[in-house]
Parts: C-alpha cells; sequence; structure tokens
C-alpha cells in the first residue's frame, strides 16, 4: 500500500480508499494490490455489488429454510489498495492518535457499513486471498492472520427476527460509494455508528440489554456529529446554558468563553440532543404492521416520550448498573395476522426478576427500536450525503 508519510490519516482508511480510486486500475493483470476477505452472516444475500475500489461477491452459501443461525462465508469482499491517505504516516511517541480509531481496520468499515444498510448480521474475516502486482493473476491463497468466526448464539425464538428473515440483496451496497462526498467529521461517525450498529446485532439474541447501549451509543455519535454542524461551541452554549453564557461574556478575558464552550459543548443537553437527532430523521412506521392494539403510536409526542425513557434506561445502566428493563430484552410475539409481531408489550404491568414494570414504562420492543436506529442512521447518511 502507498503512504503519506507528511500527516496522520484523517479519513477512515475504506473511504480515504473509496475517494482515491481511478477506473481500470484492477483489470487483469493487477496494478495495484487487491485483497479478498471473507464475510460471515447468517442472512440469506442475493445478488452482488461492485463499484470504486470494491466488490461485495455473492458465494451461494446454502441456507436451509428457517432461522437456523448457521454463520457461514456468504459474502466476499475484494478490495483494491489505491489510498495513500489510509496509513497514519511514522508512529511517533510523542502524541496519541485515535481520531480514526473504531476498534478495527479497513475491511471491517465496509462489513458495518454493509451491516447498517442490509440490516443483517456481518463481520469479516482476515484476508484469504492476495493478488499482488506482477504476481500469480490468479492471486494466492493465505491462511498468514488467524481469525475465528463471530460468536452467535442460535435463539428458539429471535429477539430481533429481521436479521434473518427474507432475502437481502447486496446491490443496495453501492449507497457506500457516497460516503466519498461527505464531510471528514460526518464520515467518521458514519463509520463508528456503523461499527456500534453491527456489534449491536451480533450479541442481540444473547445480551439484548448490551444491544440497546450499543444502539442508543450509535445514534449518539451521529448526533454528535449532526449537532456540531449546527454551531459553534459559543453558539450552542447560549442556546443551552443562556445563564452561564451571560455571565462568561461578561467577564472581560474573552478567551474563558471560548474555553468552557468547546470543554462542555458535547455534553449539552445530551437527551435533548439525542431525541432531537432521532425526530429529526425518524422513519415512517414499518411497511408490515400488527393490529392496532400491538403497533406503537407513530407521532411526535409518543416518540419524543419514548426516546426520553430509552435515553434514561440508558444512563441507569451506565451509571448506575441497572440493565434494561427485562421485557423490553424478551422475543416480541408473534401474531397470526400476517406473521407479524408485536411493537409493544401490551400487558398492564410485567413481573420479572426480581423488578416490576407497568406499561408506560415499556415503551417499544427491541426490534422497533433497532428498525428506527438502522433508519435514522441511514436517512442521516442519505442527508449527509447531498
Amino acid at each position: 500500500m502507498a503512504t503519506n508519510n507528511t500527516s496522520p490519516a484523517r479519513w477512515p482508511p475504506s473511504i480515504a480508499n473509496l475517494r482515491a480510486f481511478k477506473p481500470g486500475a484492477i483489470d487483469m493483470p493487477v496494478t495495484i494490490p487487491v485483497m479478498e476477505f471473507p464475510l460471515f452472516t447468517d442472512a440469506r444475500v442475493l445478488g452482488e455489488a461492485y463499484f470504486g475500489p470494491y466488490a461485495f461477491l455473492n458465494t451461494v452459501a446454502f441456507r436451509a429454510d428457517g432461522n437456523d443461525g448457521l454463520v457461514q462465508t456468504a459474502i466476499v469482499l475484494r478490495y483494491a489498495i489505491y489510498d495513500d491517505e489510509a496509513s497514519p504516516g511514522p508512529l511517533t511517541y510523542e502524541k496519541s492518535h485515535t481520531e480514526l480509531y473504531h476498534g478495527g481496520y479497513a475491511q471491517d468499515e465496509l462489513a458495518a457499513l454493509a451491516s447498517l444498510i442490509l440490516g443483517i448480521r456481518l463481520s469479516a474475516g482476515p484476508v484469504s486471498r492476495e493478488f499482488q502486482v506482477n504476481g500469480d493473476p490468479l492471486g494466492r491463497p493465505t491462511e498468514l492472520w488467524k481469525r475465528d468466526k463471530p460468536y452467535f448464539r442460535t435463539p428458539r425464538i429471535y429477539v430481533i427476527p429481521s436479521t434473518t428473515d427474507g432475502d437481502h440483496n447486496l446491490k443496495d451496497l453501492r449507497e457506500i460509494e457516497k460516503l466519498k462526498d461527505v464531510s471528514q467529521g460526518k464520515a467518521i461517525a458514519i463509520v463508528r455508528s456503523a461499527r456500534m450498529y453491527q456489534e449491536a446485532l451480533w450479541v442481540a439474541e444473547s445480551e439484548p440489554s448490551m444491544t440497546w447501549l450499543l444502539l442508543v451509543s450509535a445514534l449518539e455519535t451521529a448526533a454528535n456529529e449532526w449537532q456540531r454542524s449546527k454551531g459553534n461551541p459559543v453558539e450552542r452554549l447560549k442556546e443551552s446554558k443562556p445563564e452561564l453564557y451571560a455571565y462568561l461574556s461578561r467577564l472581560s478575558d474573552d478567551a474563558i468563553l471560548k474555553t468552557v464552550a468547546s470543554g462542555v459543548a458535547d455534553s449539552l443537553g445530551i437527551t435533548k440532543k439525542f431525541v432531537s437527532f432521532v425526530q429529526a430523521f425518524r422513519p415512517g412506521p414499518p411497511s408490515q404492521r400488527p393490529t392496532e392494539g400491538f403497533q406503537f403510536p407513530w407521532d411526535n409526542e409518543n416518540w419524543t416520550k419514548a426516546l426520553k425513557t430509552i435515553y434514561g434506561y440508558r444512563s441507569k445502566a451506565l451509571h448506575e448498573g441497572i440493565p434494561f428493563p427485562a421485557p423490553l430484552c424478551s422475543p416480541p410475539t408473534r401474531l397470526p395476522d400476517l406473521g407479524v409481531i408485536g411493537e409493544i408489550p401490551t400487558a398492564l404491568a410485567h413481573h420479572e426478576k426480581g423488578a416490576t414494570w407497568i406499561k408506560k414504562d415499556l415503551p417499544i420492543h427491541l426490534h422497533i427500536f433497532e428498525y428506527v436506529t438502522r433508519n435514522v442512521l441511514l436517512n442521516w447518511w442519505s442527508s449527509a450525503a447531498k
């Protein structure tokens, strides 16, 4: 891979590579290095996708009817290496650089973005084949890097059934190409949000309370970047904390106001920021819905209440060690009409594991929050690309 040793990388590697793409270089024989990575999933995928330096190839992995939970290499990611931005430059011990850190590599970024677009579990394995310049035109298989298949606990009844229901077309992954046109800050936030969404799906059936946390964090990561584009830190301090702003603005040293505003900007009105972001990009209800008594009322007022409740549970989980309510972590009821599933717990109260929750404190099932999270992030992604 060509490198740029003048400054740290400022784009997520997979997007830097997308931006550096030039047609023709991956024709055979290759004139740049190309790698292939297995992508593991338990979903059924159709079609293939080719765009820029990437190809998502369908291995036509056999999948028996029904949710058998079998994780297979259903996709191979072909990655042509173009960019000279992805390398962070020379290693130094003077300062840490975590601006792009999300716990993975470029192939993990693409697997996460694909997971978000398709709404399925996807995880990238190590490189399995390499095409070197002036090397074997058929490529060479490799097992140099070891990585186990992702762990997945196969449930009897799925908490989020949509991840394995139906077919998912890889052609939809061409949406990734739009990321070459977003700003650096938005690109980083999109990748990090997608990574958290990706991880949320893998633990949904074993640790659903953790899935709630990861989905909220995915939204909050995007909301932080969304809020930054709405004004500088001083303007946001003035809106959120007018009394503090008034006091600081009266001080003789203007630098104090700017320093305080920069230090607290991302923590201002965190619940309001979370709710406002979701409401700004919230999708309409799912195309298939249960009968009215099992539906969540899809209006701004009820969503505002639900989102505040969910964010409250998130805060208690992080700061007080109180997990998300057990009824919100249980599989939803599948109803006989059209095979659809309920969107809300319907009992007047739930008593479970030593705790009791009344109906108003249990706004929606996890699969509905996953549906909203995914589509909010995709809607914001689309808006950022424009």
